[in-house]
């Protein structure tokens, strides 16, 4: 990933040099800047510093993909297809998780020998996602990415869309996904009151018509069955406490937090440190966030994090604002959508944690740089600063910025490459080359990781 990461962008700096429409722009820039300022500013003063190196690094690299991804979408060839992928992505992933789940379920009742109400998420059946929770994401924002982008135009997109809507509601049913549920009953009741506060005209308007009617009735009766047939399978999902962790994992970050409140632990602390911050009789599990991304920010970045994502919250809601009040219709349909997400987003990361996968936050940028490549002219900058990023001095800052992360990233991943040697040395039973390899890298590389595997060889 990061070699191909590198061809693309030193690809698009090329390009930008030479074409002025390719150039770095976006109407979010305080979203992009707030967030590496603080993580810089926690990286330089954390006591262990090499723990939160290629954090920081990737985050230059994620604002360089982001800008790059803004370039694209203002395309015409893009703008007209996103929709549509959107579409074909979440029917084949739909059908082929409830396809799977089918066949773990044929094998239960043939084990049992007779027809009861299925259990959800059979095997935690999460494909290459992982889990069920993140297939429950993954449908949801492509969800949102396929009616953003497509619209309502045509009766073969709206029964398209509704087919889509329909097994991404099941997939989520299935997962038991208790985050996914959590954050859609978030957005529906706050942006879909939203959105019937601000068009109830139109509503009014089109309450008689046949169609709409049909649509209501039927959707209401979808949830009454599946309130009848699933609600008690639902609601012991709901309340149920899972592995029981969750709660150790955030009072760990507070006490982080109470530890370093202005710049936090640094960035990747929480993992690697939470065991020092575990008290008698707390769940000890090894697992890599601590499900509440408010919380770990708290602990990582401090103070200046959370500043930074308040900061960052508020360029995109300006970002939303525009475009709601613009009367584009296009803006509009991505506006909708960008609040829908972030909104689902914001629920689901208060008791999961989804900026360690993005591939899947991924799915909510890019309604985001949808929106923000349609915004009007000028990039929401002071006229200098605007000027500045679309000009050639910040293409060549931003490239000699991603070239220094990568170089950087480059050496964490020769580390890596020979910490791994010294690991199958020592499950060989070669203990020379194990101590040999891992001697060497704790020498050069000063991580946490490779000073234990040294010390154990």
């Amino acid at each position: 990933s990061l070699i191909l990461i590198g061809v693309t962008l030193a690809g698009w700096a090329i390009l930008a040099l030479r074409r002025p429409e390719w150039r770095p722009g976006t109407a979010i820039w305080p979203a992009l800047v707030a967030p590496l300022v603080a993580m810089v500013l926690s990286l330089l003063l954390a006591e262990l510093p090499r723990l939160g190196v290629e954090y920081v690094a990737w985050a230059f690299l994620l604002v360089a993909i982001y800008l790059l991804l803004v370039r694209i979408l203002k395309t015409e060839f893009a703008r007209a297809r996103i929709g549509g992928l959107a579409l074909i992505l979440g029917l084949v992933v739909g059908v082929a998780y409830l396809g799977h789940v089918l066949l773990l379920w044929l094998d239960w009742w043939e084990l049992l020998g007779r027809f009861e109400l299925p259990p959800l998420r059979p095997m935690m059946a999460g494909m290459p996602f992982g889990g069920p929770n993140v297939v429950a994401s993954v449908m949801v924002l492509l969800m949102v990415l396929a009616s953003a982008g497509l619209g309502t135009g045509t009766r073969g997109r709206v029964v398209s869309l509704a087919l889509l809507v329909g097994i991404s509601a099941a997939v989520v049913l299935v997962t038991g996904s208790r985050s996914s549920l959590i954050g859609l009953g978030g957005a529906l009741v706050l942006v879909g009151g939203l959105w019937l506060l601000t068009n109830l005209g139109s509503l009014s308007r089109g309450v008689l018509d046949r169609r709409t009617i049909s649509l209501l009735v039927g959707g209401a009766g979808a949830v009454a069955v599946t309130a009848v047939v699933l609600g008690p399978t639902l609601l012991d999902r709901l309340i149920n406490s899972g592995d029981g962790g969750r709660p150790s994992y955030w009072a760990a970050a507070w006490r982080m937090f109470e530890d370093a409140p202005l710049t936090g632990l640094g960035p990747g602390a929480w993992a690697a440190r939470r065991l020092a911050y575990l008290e008698s009789g707390e769940v000890d599990f090894s697992v890599p966030h601590a499900h509440n991304v408010y919380l770990q920010t708290a602990a990582e970045i401090g103070i200046v994090g959370l500043v930074a994502g308040v900061i960052a919250g508020l360029a995109v809601g300006w970002l939303i604002y525009r475009a709601l009040r613009s009367g584009d219709a296009t803006r509009v349909a991505w506006a909708w959508a960008v609040l829908f997400g972030a909104t689902y987003l914001a629920f689901v990361n208060g008791v999961d944690f989804y900026a360690n996968l993005p591939g899947v936050v991924m799915l909510w940028v890019i309604p985001l740089a949808m929106l923000d490549g349609l915004a009007t002219k000028g990039i929401g900058m002071p006229r200098a600063l605007a000027v500045a990023t679309t000009g050639r001095l910040v293409t060549i800052l931003l490239a000699l910025a991603c070239a220094g992360a990568i170089a950087l990233l480059g050496m964490a991943e020769s580390s890596a490459s020979t910490l791994d040697t010294a690991t199958k040395a020592a499950d060989e039973g070669d203990w020379d080359t194990a101590r040999t390899a891992a001697t060497t890298v704790a020498e050069d590389d000063a991580h946490a990781a490779h000073e234990l595997m040294a010390a154990l060889t």
